[in-house]
């Protein structure tokens, strides 16, 4: 994401090399000059989507574009399985959506959950305790049968059904079994995305049918699973399911799955609508405002949990083959118009020279992503028809991602050398360190160079080059 000035001399040893002295003070090079930050479009979402975003990010002091995100996966869950989303050559598809976030491990990703996702978690907890008594008194019962009657009873007396929707450190296998055995609907909500991107699970053999099973399911809601002839009961296929992915992974991990030609071919990372969420750690005080204002008393997310809790009496209706039976939500006449000129917008950037002309895969599926968020956005609003309001709203989302994408595809990471450079910078910047030696950097310097002397040798010889650092004796002195 970054044009990189390099130092003229750097040394890889890890010997510590001649550094200037404190009486010679050039200006400071940067070590790379970062791009602009793209904010979210918070501003652009439905209002109610719009206030809940900002109350999560207010009260869970995360980052907007965090809270914005974990909030949409919870409009997405409410909305998959109860209206599907219009095709632009007719007919209906899903209108589930595959989320991701990069953002740092400690930004909060759980707590926003939390709070956006308040009643449907409450929801699958009553359901999942009620199962639990249900498979109970099934078990007494069938245990109570002739055992020359059991097997006859089990087919007219078929156990409850499990009404677990949302999965978390857990497997395609895992979602697959579920659907198989008849489950629905499934949200699939992990902070590891990395395990997903490039985890065990992604790799050797499984590797091509996960990636065709995770494509299918976004498409279509079709999974489907075949097995040696001894293990038949592991087999079958399943239509019309409906199904969400809500990741959190680190930059890295992405800038990883993107020199993976086959992550992008088979249209597995341009499934994902993207946002980089910008840490805010050490801003996040604990101020006498925020003692008083809970977030049970917000009227903005009071708004959004009433919402949620209502939307979810809405039925999902099984159809014939055993699947959901959802409405296909339509488009009025300006929402048409709406779409129509985003996604020539997306085409034409397309062509030989255009900005979009690397982002191909990406920028493709730009028009399908906004039908299916317009119809979330539809559904959220209790509208009869996708409007023009929910098609901008959306529309403005993806191409946000679209953007987003732009800057890791075409951007080159900096070498580790400027990046711990950087990060020991912004350290020593932060706790306004003018003045120190080695060994008071070694005791109570930042931790991810403690114990590494190369790398902390590294470190310091870079800012000095770029001549954020001058050395007198043994002593290091700021030059900002």
């Amino acid at each position: 994401m970054t044009d990189y000035i390099k130092p003229e001399k750097l040394a890889h040893s890890g010997e510590v090399m001649p550094l200037p002295t404190a009486s010679v003070k050039p200006e400071p090079v940067p070590l790379f000059e970062q791009q602009a930050h793209l904010p979210f479009p918070v501003a652009d979402l439905p209002p109610v989507v719009r206030d809940a975003a900002e109350a999560v990010a207010w009260h869970v002091q995360a980052p907007p574009e965090l809270a914005a995100m974990t909030v949409l996966a919870a409009a997405v869950t409410v909305a998959q399985g109860r209206i599907n989303a219009p095709r632009a050559e007719g007919g209906g598809m899903p209108c589930g959506m595959y989320l991701l976030a990069l953002a740092e491990s400690g930004d909060r990703k759980s707590t926003c959950r939390r709070m956006a996702f308040k009643p449907i978690d409450a929801k699958e907890k009553a359901e999942r305790i009620n199962h639990g008594h249900a498979m109970k008194d099934w078990l007494a019962d069938r245990a109570a049968q002739e055992p020359r009657h059991a097997k006859d009873w089990e087919q007219e007396n078929p156990p409850p059904l499990d009404p677990r929707t949302q999965f978390s450190d857990c497997s395609f296998e895992s979602v697959t079994s579920h659907f198989l055995a008849g489950g629905l609907v499934a949200s699939w909500d992990t902070d590891e995305g990395g395990q997903m991107l490039g985890g065990h699970s992604m790799k050797g053999d499984n590797r091509a049918a996960i990636l065709g099973g995770l494509a299918k399911l976004f498409d279509n809601g079709r999974v489907e699973r075949d097995r040696a002839k001894s293990n038949l009961d592991g087999s079958g296929v399943a239509f019309d399911r409906a199904f969400s992915v809500s990741l959190l992974a680190q930059d890295v991990t992405v800038c990883a799955a993107l020199a993976d030609p086959i992550l992008i071919g088979q249209g597995f990372l341009p499934r994902f609508l993207l946002a980089y969420c910008k840490s805010i750690a050490g801003t996040r005080f604990i101020t006498p405002e925020r003692e008083l204002n809970k977030p049970e008393h917000d009227p903005r997310l009071q708004t959004w949990w009433t919402l949620l809790e209502e939307r979810q009496t809405h039925p999902r209706c099984a159809g014939p083959s055993g699947g959901i039976d959802a409405l296909v939500i339509d488009l009025s006449g300006d929402a048409k118009a709406v779409w129509s000129a985003f996604f020539n917008e997306m085409e034409r950037e397309q062509e030989r020279q255009g900005k979009l002309e690397g982002l191909r895969p990406f920028a493709g599926r730009a028009g399908e992503h906004a039908r299916r968020l317009a119809t979330v956005f539809a559904f959220i609003n209790k509208h009869g028809q996708i409007t023009p309001e929910d098609m901008r709203s959306a529309c403005a989302v993806v191409r946000y991602s679209v953007e987003q994408w732009a800057q890791y595809i075409e951007d080159v990471r900096p070498p580790k050398e400027l990046e711990q450079a950087q990060r020991l910078l912004d350290w020593l910047k932060a706790k306004e360190w003018r003045e120190f030696d080695r060994l008071r950097l070694n005791k109570d310097g930042p931790s991810f160079l403690r114990r590494h002397a190369n790398a902390r040798n590294q470190a310091l010889e870079v800012l000095c080059l770029h001549h954020w650092l001058t050395i007198e004796g043994k002593v290091f002195k700021a030059n900002w």
